[in-house]
């Protein structure tokens, strides 16, 4: 048998075997026998157990405010060793680039808001923050609001928001 014949058999067992296995994939997919529509019931399940998620996230991280700092720059370095510690156990990806805080309209003479945006591995992860000037104690919270589907959505405690 000359070589040139060898390899046109050779090709076209090759096509006939890919187009057989598209015809028998496209009639059969293997890979619906395991999905499922969710129910109503299963996405409300879900939904509370990423709810639960967003809240752990969110929990309020508390801090000494120093006598002897600005309580923007005590509250941006709080946070920064705060996303280092996520950082050094892999919750976040880093390094960890800058925190920068900006100072919200006062409510109240004794407590401080700030509008915070930590940068690490050049995504941003917003933060609120107070600074309650009568006790020296900085409170913190990550704001997932921003960035998580509306279904899983939890409001940022109390403590961050004053």
């Amino acid at each position: 048998m000359p070589l040139w014949l060898r390899w046109f058999l050779s090709l076209t067992a090759a096509a006939g075997v890919v187009t057989a296995l598209v015809i028998v994939v496209g009639r059969n997919p293997l890979g619906d026998q395991g999905a499922t529509t969710p129910s109503a019931a299963g996405a409300a399940v879900a939904n509370r157990e990423g709810q639960i998620v967003t809240a752990q996230d969110q929990a309020p991280h508390h801090a000494v405010l120093p006598q002897s700092l600005p309580a923007r720059v005590a509250l941006e370095r709080a946070i920064a060793a705060d996303m280092r510690n996520l950082v050094a156990t892999n919750d976040l990806a880093g390094p960890v680039q800058a925190v920068t805080c900006k100072q919200l309209a006062s409510r109240n003479a004794t407590s401080v808001a700030f509008r915070c945006d930590a940068r690490a591995d050049n995504f941003s992860y917003p933060f609120a923050g107070v600074a309650d000037l009568s006790t020296h104690k900085l409170t913190w919270c990550k704001n997932d609001s921003v960035a998580v589907d509306p279904g899983l959505q939890v409001p940022l405690n109390r403590a961050c928001t004053r």
